[in-house]
C-alpha cells in the first residue's frame, strides 16, 4: 500500500451578497423522502441521483447502492415513481419491510430515516455552562509536510491521494471507528502486529462498545450532517455517505490519557483497521490513505472520525479535559468521545460536538475567544484562505456560530458565520431554480473550448465541429495563517456539451468517448440540417454536474456556393 498520494482581504466578506450574519432555516413542511432501488449497480445509483438533482431536488444521506434520503419536487418524485429501478419513495415512516430488508443499505437507511424524520425529538434541560469547554484548544495543528501529490489518475484536476477534504461540497463520506480497549494489560497477540505504539493499561480495560451504543452514534453522527444539510443558503449539491467501517481494539484506554498522546493510540487504531503505520509521526499521511482507498467509488471527499468510548469515565473527557479534538483544518480525522463531557455536551448532543468537528476537517478555524488558545481576525483557513472575521476577540460577535465556544454551540439558534462558510467553501452562493438551494464558487468550474474549423470558407453544408467541456478547478486562495497550504482542486465533471447554430436553440451533443463521466469529455456536433450559403456563428458551451454552465465559446465559418 503506498501512503503517497495568500491572504485573502476583507472585501470578499462584504460582496456575497447575502447578510452578514446567517439565519437559521426553518424546519422543513414535509420530511425528506426515502428513495429505494430494486438494484445495486454503481450506475443506475448516480443516474437516479443525477435525476433527483437535475430537477431541483438534492440527495442528503447515500446508502450505496440501494437507497437514499432526499428533498424532492414534485416533477423528480413524479419521475422517480415511474423508473424501473426505483423500487419505492417513501414519504411516510418507514415499516417493517424496509428495516428488515436483506439490503444493509435499505435496512440502515430505514432506521436513519425514521431517527431523524418520524421520532420525536426528545426535551433535554438546557446545557450549564461547563466549567471548561471541553473543545477549547481542540485544534491540535499538527500537520506535518506532506509528500509529493501523486495526481489522480483520471484528471489532473481531480484531488490528488493527499485532498482528502479540501471543501464542503459534492459528496462526503463520514468513516466512524470505535476505538476500545479489550485486551489484558501486557498481553500481546498477532492483532496487534507488527507494531505497539498504545502504552500498556495500568488496569484492566473497562471501556466496551455496544450495538445499541454504535446504533446511538450513527443517530447522532446523521443528525449532524443535518445540521449543515438544514442552513439557509447551503450548496444545493452536500450529500454525505455515513459508514462505520468497524471496532478497532487497541492495548489502552485512550481516555486515560491526554489528548497530546494521540499519535499512539491512532496509530494502534490505524493498524486495528488494516493499516500499517511505520511510526506514530506517519498517522496522517496514513489516515489520509485511508480516506482515499475509503471514497474510490461516488465520494469526492473522505474522513475519518474515531470515537473513544468513555461511558464509564468520570467526567467523559480525557486527562487534559478535552472532549475531542482534530488534527488540524482541512485534516483526516477527527476524534470524539462517547458523550464528550458527563457536564457539556453528553451523548445527547454528540451531533454538535460532531459538526464542530467536522468544520475544522473542511477548512474551519475555532471563533472563541476565551480559554488558552484564542482566535484572532488575522487569522485565515480553509480552500480560499478566508480570514476568519467571526472570530469572538475583535471580530463580529453578534453571530451564533458551530464553530464558537459552548454557549454557541448548543444555542438553539446556532448556525454558521459568513467566515466559516467560506472557509469551508460556501463563499458566493448562486440561488438556482426554484429552491433555496445554491451553487457556490468552488464548483463554478465549468470551461469549453472549440476548434476553429477548417478550411474556411468551406463547400461543406453539415460541417463537423469539435470542442471540449472541461472544468478549470477554482482557484485556491494560497496558505492558511496555520501554515496549511492548498493545491488547486476540481470535483466537477462534464454533464454535457451544448451546440447552436446562428443564435437557435441550444442543442445537446454527443460526448466523443461515448459516455459524459470525466473532468475532461471531446465532443462533436454536425448540423442536423445542410445550411444555406453565407456566414454562420457556430457556439458551444459545457455544463457540468453542479448545473453551472462555461462561457460560450464561437467561431464564425462562411459556407461558399
Amino acid at each position: 500500500m503506498s501512503l503517497n498520494r495568500c491572504l485573502l482581504t476583507l472585501l470578499p466578506l462584504l460582496t456575497w451578497g447575502g447578510p452578514v450574519l446567517a439565519q437559521v432555516k426553518p424546519p422543513r413542511a414535509a420530511p425528506a423522502a426515502l428513495v429505494v432501488l430494486n438494484t445495486n449497480t454503481k450506475d443506475d445509483y448516480l443516474r437516479i441521483q443525477r435525476l433527483i438533482e437535475a430537477h431541483d431536488g438534492s440527495v442528503r444521506l447515500l446508502f450505496p447502492f440501494n437507497a437514499m434520503i432526499a428533498d424532492l419536487q414534485k416533477d423528480s418524485e413524479y419521475l422517480l415513481r415511474r423508473d424501473p429501478v426505483v423500487e419505492r419513495v417513501q414519504t411516510s415512516k418507514a415499516d417493517s419491510t424496509l428495516l428488515t430488508s436483506s439490503s444493509p443499505s435499505i435496512r440502515s437507511a430505514a432506521e436513519r430515516y425514521n431517527y431523524l424524520y418520524w421520532t420525536p425529538e426528545p426535551k433535554f434541560e438546557a446545557p450549564p455552562t461547563p466549567l471548561h469547554d471541553p473543545l477549547e484548544g481542540d485544534l491540535l495543528d499538527l500537520r506535518q509536510t506532506p509528500p509529493t501529490s501523486q495526481f489522480n489518475s483520471i484528471s489532473l484536476n481531480a484531488p490528488t491521494s493527499t485532498q482528502t477534504s479540501e471543501f464542503l461540497a459534492g459528496v462526503i463520506r463520514i468513516n466512524i471507528v470505535y476505538v476500545e480497549s479489550n485486551v489484558v494489560p501486557g498481553f500481546a497477540s498477532a492483532m496487534f502486529a507488527p507494531h505497539h505504539y498504545c502504552p500498556f493499561n495500568i488496569s484492566l480495560p473497562t471501556e466496551q462498545w455496544t450495538p445499541t451504543r454504535k446504533g446511538r452514534i450513527l443517530n447522532q453522527v446523521s443528525k449532524g450532517t443535518e445540521f449543515y444539510l438544514n442552513l439557509v443558503d447551503r450548496p444545493k449539491f452536500v450529500s454525505f455517505i455515513i459508514d462505520s467501517i468497524g471496532e478497532s481494539v487497541i492495548e489502552c484506554e485512550p481516555i486515560k490519557y491526554e489528548s497530546a498522546a494521540e499519535s499512539l493510540w491512532v496509530s494502534d487504531a490505524l493498524e486495528g483497521i488494516g493499516y500499517e503505520v511505520p511510526t506514530p509521526g506517519s498517522r496522517e499521511f496514513v489516515a489520509r490513505a485511508v480516506n482515499n482507498d475509503l471514497r474510490q467509488g461516488i465520494a469526492d471527499w473522505s474522513v475519518l472520525l474515531f470515537v473513544v468510548d468513555s461511558k464509564v469515565d468520570a467526567d467523559g473527557l480525557f486527562a487534559d479535559g478535552k472532549g475531542g479534538f482534530s488534527l488540524t483544518t482541512n485534516g483526516p480525522y477527527m476524534v470524539l468521545t462517547w458523550d464528550n463531557g458527563k457536564s457539556a455536551y453528553t451523548i445527547n448532543r454528540f451531533n454538535l460536538a460532531f459538526a464542530h468537528e467536522l468544520g475544522h476537517l473542511f477548512g474551519a478555524g475555532d471563533e472563541y475567544s476565551s480559554g488558552t488558545v484564542t482566535c484572532s481576525t488575522s487569522d485565515t483557513f480553509g480552500y480560499l484562505n478566508v480570514p476568519n472575521a467571526s472570530c469572538n476577540t475583535g471580530g463580529i460577535t453578534a453571530d451564533i456560530s458551530i464553530m464558537g465556544p459552548f454557549t454557541e454551540v448548543t444555542d438553539s439558534l446556532v448556525d454558521m458565520s459568513v467566515s466559516a462558510r467560506g472557509a469551508i467553501g460556501w463563499r458566493n452562493p448562486k440561488k438556482i431554480g426554484a429552491t433555496d438551494k445554491a451553487v457556490v464558487d468552488v464548483v463554478k468550474t465549468a470551461s469549453a473550448s472549440l476548434t476553429a474549423y477548417v478550411p474556411d470558407p468551406t463547400s461543406e453544408t453539415q460541417p463537423l465541429y469539435t470542442g471540449t467541456g472541461f472544468n478549470q478547478p477554482f482557484p485556491n486562495g494560497g496558505c492558511n495563517s496555520n501554515g496549511n497550504c492548498h493545491e488547486d482542486v476540481s470535483i466537477s465533471l462534464v454533464t454535457t456539451c451544448q451546440w447552436r447554430v446562428d443564435e437557435g436553440p441550444w442543442i445537446d451533443g454527443p460526448p466523443a468517448d461515448g459516455n459524459y463521466d470525466s473532468e475532461s469529455e471531446p465532443c462533436t456536433f454536425m448540423p442536423a440540417l445542410a445550411l444555406a450559403p453565407g456566414t454562420h456563428k457556430f457556439q458551444m458551451r459545457s455544463k457540468n454536474n453542479y448545473t453551472h454552465f462555461s462561457p460560450i465559446k464561437a467561431d464564425f465559418l462562411t459556407i461558399s456556393p
